[in-house]
């Protein structure tokens, strides 16, 4: 009866954002056990983990996973949440109205959808919340992405 545990996954292709989500009630290893299936899967290029409670604990537990299962280390993030939950997920908005995210159709992806239209007014929100967490980090990635490919245009053009 308590909280979700929420990964999602998103990539880039074609101009849209697309979006897999695993959205479970279990304990932390089960959480890290499936995101590091998921990651290996799916081959990202970072794996963001809050940070604001004891989730940053879960970074021990990833290395302690993929060294179990003989595995390269994840490229691990950890995210720090400063800015209120609300404006947070708030910031999906106009993605979801420009329809630039496509929904995998999974049965977690699903549960992703239905905790964004309850939201604000629905008793979960982990899946929103780790798919803000998720944009956030890809519209980071992007800017690094932008930003070296104009300083390696200068380089060559100096």
């Amino acid at each position: 009866r308590g909280d979700y545990s929420a990964i999602v996954f998103a990539g880039v292709s074609g101009g849209k954002i697309w979006v897999e989500a695993d959205i479970d009630r279990r304990p932390a290893e089960g959480t890290v056990g499936a995101a590091v299936e998921m990651a290996y899967r799916l081959q990202p290029d970072i794996v963001g983990v809050e940070s604001n409670q004891f989730q940053s604990l879960l970074a021990g537990e990833f290395h302690r996973q993929t060294t179990a299962r003989r595995l390269l280390p994840l490229p691990l993030s950890l995210l720090n949440n400063v800015v209120n939950k609300e404006i947070r997920i708030g910031r999906i908005g106009p993605h979801l109205e420009q329809r630039h995210i496509v929904f995998e159709d999974t049965p977690g992806t699903k549960l992703l959808l239905h905790q964004l239209r309850e939201w604000p007014l629905g008793v979960h929100d982990d899946g929103p919340d780790a798919l803000e967490m998720t944009l956030r980090l890809l519209g980071h990635l992007q800017g690094q992405r932008r930003a070296a490919s104009h300083e390696a245009q200068e380089i060559a053009i100096a």
